[in-house]
C-alpha cells in the first residue's frame, strides 16, 4: 500500500497522540455502556470514565462503534 504526504501526516499524527497506558478497543468496549448511558441521561462523565473518552478521541472505529451504540440506546428508550 502506498501513502501519500497527507496519509503520512495522518498516521504520524496518530502515533504521536498514542500513549503506552491508552485504553485498547477490548478494554473500551467493557466501559463504553456505562459512558453511553451517561451521555444519554445527560449525567456528568466521572474522572473514572476518561480513558474511555480519550479512547473515543483517538480511533475511529470505535467512535464509529459508540455512535451505533447511542443510536440503539436511543431507540430502546
Amino acid at each position: 500500500m502506498k501513502l501519500d504526504h497527507e496519509k503520512y501526516r495522518k498516521l504520524a499524527g496518530f502515533l504521536l497522540k498514542t500513549r503506552p497506558e491508552e485504553m485498547s478497543c477490548d478494554e473500551w468496549i467493557d466501559r463504553v455502556g456505562e459512558y453511553a448511558e451517561r451521555v444519554l441521561a445527560g449525567r456528568p462523565i466521572p474522572a473514572s470514565l476518561d480513558e474511555v473518552v480519550r479512547h473515543i478521541e483517538h480511533c475511529p472505529e470505535c467512535t464509529e462503534e459508540f455512535q451505533a451504540i447511542l443510536a440503539a440506546l436511543r431507540e430502546d428508550h
